[in-house]
């Protein structure tokens, strides 16, 4: 009984014969989580004299420090002052960019999201209902093949 069901098990676990998973944990230099634990490394030292917790780089009694430079604000409206930000009114239908309720395909897609939907609707309503008359379905004919 034992030699089966051992032998049942390596046929069961023979499709999960999966090669052993390395232990390449230190293998990414730059990956905190991933590096060796050591209690003499010190990436920073708040006590240090250089250290700066906000990494502003800026001395506020030079002169070219801007006082009126605004910090970046979410509710302000003109979002396009950096070029690499995403730039709502472009109409650039080869990216995913733009106001997407303003493409003139996207009412093609919905019309045809719809069609299909109805159709499958009405399709499953026609085989659930042909399903139900099958089996209540009750005449002599019927009756005769259920004896039988």
């Amino acid at each position: 009984g034992i030699f089966f069901i051992i032998s049942l098990l390596n046929l069961v676990s023979c499709q999960l014969d999966l090669p052993p998973l390395g232990n390449d944990r230190f293998n990414d230099n730059y990956n905190r989580n991933q590096q060796d634990y050591s209690r003499n490394r010190q990436d920073y030292d708040r006590n240090q004299q250089d250290f700066n917790r906000n990494q502003q780089d800026y001395d506020r009694n030079q002169q070219d420090y801007d006082r009126n430079q605004q910090d970046y604000d979410r509710n302000q409206q003109d979002l396009n002052r950096n070029p690499q930000d995403f730039d709502r009114n472009r109409q650039d239908y080869n990216r995913n960019q733009g106001d997407f309720s303003r493409r003139p395909i996207e009412p093609d897609y919905r019309q045809i999201l719809a069609k299909l939907d109805f159709q499958g609707t009405e399709r499953c309503s026609a085989n659930v209902a042909a399903q139900w008359a099958y089996e209540t379905n009750v005449n002599e004919y019927t009756q005769l093949q259920a004896v039988s």
